[in-house]
């Protein structure tokens, strides 16, 4: 079961099979596991009442030959993280060739950017233009240059991490 003493929203994508990783400071990891089910809400707990089972893999600290721990994926707070955009840009041309046909304009991709709201982690409204970070499950993403501030985050992804693209013709 996971007692370790750290707010985590397992409101929408903690799915059973993911990994959780239990991190302190820079230097080391305390812990993995994987996730063996739902979510279960108790209300006899005193300090959290929603929590998730969690088959741990290894537990005590652990560094392996000492390097640095640069990051540990985490989930979002749905509670506490902040309103973002996040353009979504895919191919420009549905065809590997556009320039095959007469009409390359034919071959453009209608879907080549989706806008979407999304919930960051509050730290991440503090980034600073062309910051680049890799958002869980999704791909990496970069603060746009010009219509990124603290107020309003504007993220772009650079590259996709579930590349289907299928050229035709």
């Amino acid at each position: 079961m996971n007692d370790a003493k750290a707010c985590f929203d397992f409101v929408h994508n903690i799915k059973e099979g993911d990994f959780v990783f239990v991190k302190r400071g820079n230097s080391a990891l305390l812990g993995y596991g994987i996730v063996t089910g739902p979510a279960i809400y108790d209300e006899t707990r005193i300090d959290f009442k929603n929590f998730r089972n969690v088959e741990w893999k290894l537990k005590g600290e652990w560094n392996p030959e000492g390097r640095k721990v640069k990051g540990v994926v985490h989930w979002v707070s749905a509670t506490q993280g902040i309103a973002a955009e996040v353009r979504v840009y895919d191919r420009l041309f549905t065809e590997a060739a556009p320039d095959a046909d007469d009409d390359f304009l034919a071959n453009l991709n209608p879907d080549s950017l989706t806008v979407l709201q999304a919930v960051i982690e509050p730290a991440l409204a503090q980034a600073q233009p062309e910051d680049r970070f890799q958002f869980e499950r999704e791909g990496y993403f970069v603060a746009d240059q010009y219509d990124h501030t603290s107020d309003k985050p504007v993220f772009n992804r650079i590259l996709d991490l579930k590349d289907s693209f299928k050229p035709g013709k």
